[in-house]
């Protein structure tokens, strides 16, 4: 029985459900209004691309975001992943592996706190790393099999 995997190169791209600014050209259908602005909601953004050479045990880069309002105690990423080429826009295409819930430390009512989010393949398996930037103590891992 396999035991152990690590591709040359992803069958997948791996990435997680971010929101963004509204932009006059995207699709509307994603759109979400707020007090503060209109933003786009349920974008797809790639950590790891489909062909692109992987290392079992290297980290992707971090990709920082901020929590979603102020004074938020928790913040859930969902881990997507596609194997369409070029990858898609928006996460309704692809399919959902995993959630993982980081609690938040840093809970201040006039702060969104920043997340660094990255990923690593490590023989059948996908780590996903969520942390609180300036929080050092405050991290999440997922561990997520790719074979199942």
């Amino acid at each position: 029985m396999l035991q152990y995997v690590c591709p040359r190169t992803s069958s997948y791209s791996y990435g997680i459900s971010t929101s963004g600014r509204y932009d006059e050209d995207s699709p509307p259908i994603h759109k979400c209004s707020s007090l503060q602005e209109d933003k786009c909601e349920d974008v797809f953004k790639v950590l790891v691309r489909k062909g692109e050479n992987l290392v079992c045990g290297q980290w992707s880069p971090e990709y920082r975001f901020r929590a979603p309002n102020c004074g938020e105690n928790q913040v859930t990423m969902e881990i997507y992943r596609s194997d369409r080429d070029p990858p898609p826009l928006y996460v309704s295409e692809c399919e959902c592996l995993y959630e993982l819930v980081l609690q938040l430390n840093n809970v201040d009512t006039t702060f969104k706190a920043e997340i660094g989010v990255q990923m690593s393949f490590s023989g059948r398996n996908v780590l996903v790393e969520a942390k609180e930037l300036g929080n050092q103590n405050n991290m999440m891992t997922a561990n997520i099999d790719w074979l199942k």
